[in-house]
């Protein structure tokens, strides 16, 4: 399973605080690089270390998330590879090289939930817009929009008329329009996530039926948070509560 190389690129971040200093960014960067290194001459456990105190700094990028992931798969650790991976793919959508990891830990979870059937507008938004990044969506509309609005003044200044223009205007607005609106939405859904992965081995979900064993690596969604416990449904639809700290959020 190969990491990826490519450094914290165009997604970095500072979550929560203004926009990093050139010298945090190039602190980051050498950490970011130090991991690497140690990924590659097999020093996981150093490079999980390493990864996680640029993640603590508050850089996040999908390049960081998809080489925590790798490195949690080499350190045998399932749950948390998934939990990263899908962090990734918020970022970085279906890229080639996470999809391929992705299988390769799914494979070897083997889940024995079957999979309830998603109505097609989900499964279509799912495959479409939800693992994509909002910015991109945000940044597109914001320009066609700002063109549309140009021509728009323009047209105005001018009195010219012409079909040809009009017809841009028009696209442009309306498109951009509904590509703001998707990162919106994109956005909104994530905010609203209820998802989590079984970080543990074994784990036991307590339902009205009994207990269910569920493998380390199943991605469960979060139904309520009692004081019993955290009340969680499998992909096969079957709910039942486990331990907070057997969760790890997306």
């Amino acid at each position: 399973m190969s990491i990826q190389w490519a450094w914290v690129i165009i997604a970095v971040t500072m979550t929560g605080a203004a926009r990093p200093a050139a010298a945090q960014v190039t602190q980051a960067a050498q950490l970011f690089d130090m991991a690497n290194d140690q990924f590659a001459s097999g020093q996981y456990a150093e490079a999980l270390a390493t990864y996680q105190e640029v993640l603590d700094s508050g850089f996040t990028s999908g390049a960081l998330y998809h080489n925590l992931g790798s490195t949690y798969y080499r350190l045998d650790r399932i749950g948390q590879a998934i939990r990263y991976y899908e962090k990734a793919r918020r970022q970085m959508g279906d890229d080639p090289q996470l999809m391929h990891n992705i299988r390769i830990v799914e494979d070897r979870i083997g889940s024995p939930f079957s999979v309830l059937p998603q109505p097609f507008w989900q499964s279509w938004w799912q495959s479409w817009f939800a693992a994509r990044n909002p910015w991109w969506f945000l940044a597109a509309g914001g320009i066609l929009y700002l063109l549309g609005t140009i021509l728009y003044a323009h047209r105005i200044w001018t009195q010219e008329r012409n079909d040809w223009l009009r017809r841009l205007r028009a696209g442009a607005v309306i498109t951009g329009c509904i590509l703001i609106m998707i990162a919106v939405g994109i956005s909104a859904d994530r905010a609203a996530s209820t998802r989590a992965v079984i970080i543990a081995p074994g784990v036991e979900l307590t339902s009205s039926n009994g207990a269910v064993t569920v493998p380390e690596g199943i991605i469960v969604t979060i139904v309520a948070r009692e004081s019993t416990g955290i009340e969680v449904q499998l992909p096969n639809g079957v709910r039942g509560y486990v331990d907070d700290a057997v969760l790890g959020g997306i």
